[in-house]
């Protein structure tokens, strides 16, 4: 193997890389606190904010509102409340409401992961992924990548 592709499985789970980086040196990081996610969440949405303006911030940022459900213990209800958001303040609501109390996070609930021969490791995640394709060489290209 000579690298992996992280791709969309990143959009609302910018963690995933300090996970990939725990699991290949054999510590299974939890998830981010709903307390870290409301921080990582509110800096996206100033900078969309600041690039795109108060109006077309929501909708842009709306479809990552959704992906950052995912890890919230309530996914469901905070997913929708992304969705009905429309201005600024109805996505500060959403912060203020969904992520105030400091919860743990829950893991991904993406698909399994592919092993690039085309199967899947069913039930898994990325923690069986890296058993499957060898954390050794992640690890290798990690420590590769962060010298560059």
């Amino acid at each position: 193997m000579d690298g992996v592709s992280v791709a969309r499985g990143a959009i609302g789970n910018p963690w995933i890389f300090e996970r990939a980086r725990g699991l290949a040196a054999g510590v299974a990081l939890p998830p981010p606190s709903l307390h870290r996610q409301r921080e990582v969440i509110a800096e996206h949405y100033r900078m969309a904010e600041e690039i795109y303006g108060p109006a077309r911030s929501c909708r842009v940022m709306r479809k990552f509102g959704i992906k950052y459900a995912r890890l919230h213990p309530r996914m469901l209800e905070v997913r929708d409340a992304f969705v009905a958001v429309r201005r600024s303040a109805d996505w500060r609501a959403v912060l203020e409401r969904w992520y105030a109390e400091d919860l743990p996070g829950v893991g991904s609930r993406r698909r399994p992961w592919t092993d690039f021969t085309g199967e899947f490791c069913v039930h898994g995640g990325l923690s069986q992924f890296l058993r499957r394709v060898g954390a050794t060489r992640l690890v290798e290209l990690l420590k590769r990548s962060s010298r560059s």
